[in-house]
């Protein structure tokens, strides 16, 4: 005898508003311990601070800083370990007062992406090829991101008074998009 066509096989329960199926959950990145300097840039108020951080993902950082950021603020960052530097745009996504601040990755570069998965690799105990030394002829410095320019323009024109506070913050929240 088979079953009805509104039932299903045994076990396998009918598709309805409880048993839909659920998109997975995003699977955090792995996160190594990481010791490197760290240099961060709050977009807005354009305050610098030299930290330290304290472990590395694919997808971002944590950064040990008695005085970080507040959480949301867009930062632009910059790693150096073993004299390898690493760039990047970010958004602080938790602050923790006298503790630090987990940053996650918003904007990075191509030949940047490389110099973090090279200390991924790494991190993993994988081997990684030595990188090549430039030659002093061919030492470029790389571009800074447009929106990372536009950014820093649209503070100083608020710091000097040409915008106001919610122009500038409109402004801002628009070339986030």
């Amino acid at each position: 005898m088979t079953d009805p066509p509104h039932e299903t096989q045994k076990g396998v329960p009918k598709a309805g508003p409880k048993t839909e199926a659920k998109a997975a959950p995003a699977v955090p990145a792995t996160r190594y311990p990481f010791v490197a300097s760290a240099e961060l840039t709050e977009m807005q108020s354009q305050t610098a601070v030299k930290a330290r951080t304290s472990d590395l993902s694919a997808s971002g950082c944590y950064v040990d800083s008695m005085n970080p950021f507040a959480s949301g603020g867009q930062v632009s960052l910059r790693l150096t370990h073993h004299e390898r530097t690493f760039e990047a745009l970010g958004t602080v996504v938790h602050s923790q007062p006298g503790m630090g601040m987990g940053i996650a990755f918003t904007h990075i570069e191509p030949n940047q992406r490389v110099v973090l998965e090279k200390w991924l690799a790494e991190l993993r105990g994988e081997s990684v090829p030595p990188a090549e030394a430039p030659k002093p002829q061919q030492a470029v410095r790389e571009p800074v991101p447009e929106r990372h320019i536009l950014s820093q323009l649209i503070s100083l024109l608020i710091n000097k008074g040409i915008l106001s506070e919610s122009e500038g913050s409109s402004l801002l929240r628009q070339l986030q998009r």
